[in-house]
């Protein structure tokens, strides 16, 4: 069984591997919308044969669900059935993500981790850096974010702002199952299968939240505020100009995996790999 931290807005399942004394970087890794820590799989094998690593379901995604006898996730909302309400909430604001990362690096004894997040993921990783009230040893030194939803995109903010109330009603999954697969290339070889599947079964509450905090984030205005390194790795496409929105260039690393699309964690993660490694060694991370 995986632990779980339990806070007000319901439970966080996580795991933590790797070696506990390994003397190098701890990092994080999050997951994309709708997505789980299974994602992230691919990476978090390569990376926990030297680091320690935790890997960790955002809340009601995976095992950060709250479950009821007849084997229903619940989402915050009251059932009909019940004489309490379920405890958990619907994220609907990339912060709320980032605290969740934070309290359950807390909560592992993190120093210092480097937080790893993919599309969705990698918003939460950013917003990680930007929370003022975060203090202590789990304090994130630094963020990788890879093939990142849209950070101040205009029309890809726009894009999620209508996909709110269309996700919240696709209880079939079939909406989100296109969506998946028109984000892997021809060319792409991995098996997309259970991606597609567990994107789909995510409650479209739970998913029409994500997409709701996807447009209001104001990557924008992190990014203007940026204080610890980032690097970003795009894939098949990249958001244009994030240099201009850092006023200390030196703080960004801009990278792109070649020959594939959006989950390149699956495709290319010898690609991957070596390039987050290299950035891990030669930044100054002592934030």
């Amino acid at each position: 069984m995986s632990p779980l931290l339990r806070s007000a807005t319901g439970p966080i399942s996580y795991s933590l591997s790797g070696p506990q004394d390994a003397g190098t970087r701890d990092l994080v890794l999050v997951h994309g919308w709708c997505c789980d820590r299974t994602a992230l799989a691919p990476l978090r094998e390569r990376f926990e044969r030297t680091h320690r690593v935790l890997s960790l379901d955002l809340r009601g995604h995976g095992q950060s669900r709250e479950t009821y006898d007849d084997g229903s996730a619940g989402v915050g909302s009251r059932r009909g059935d019940q004489d309490e309400p379920a405890t958990g909430t619907v994220a609907t604001r990339i912060e709320e993500f980032a605290d969740d990362v934070l309290a359950v690096s807390r909560e592992a004894g993190l120093h210092s981790p480097v937080v790893i997040g993919h599309s969705l993921g990698a918003l939460v990783a950013l917003a990680t850096l930007d929370r003022p009230d975060a203090v202590g040893a789990a304090v994130p030194a630094g963020a990788v974010l890879l093939d990142p939803a849209p950070l101040a995109h205009a029309r890809g903010k726009a894009f999620w702002a209508d996909q709110v109330e269309q996700v919240s009603r696709d209880h079939s999954g079939e909406l989100r199952r296109g969506f998946a697969r028109s984000l892997v290339l021809p060319t792409d070889s991995a098996d997309y299968t259970q991606v597609v599947e567990v994107m789909a079964s995510v409650h479209p509450r739970v998913a029409a939240g994500g997409a709701q905090a996807m447009a209001q984030f104001d990557g924008a205005a992190v990014l203007g505020r940026l204080s610890a390194p980032i690097l970003v790795i795009q894939a098949a496409t990249a958001e244009r100009d994030l240099d201009r929105l850092v006023p200390d260039r030196a703080l960004l690393t801009l990278g792109r995996t070649v020959g594939a699309g959006h989950f390149h964690q699956f495709e290319v993660p010898d690609q991957l790999e070596p390039m987050i490694e290299r950035w891990l060694s030669v930044t100054d991370l002592s934030r």
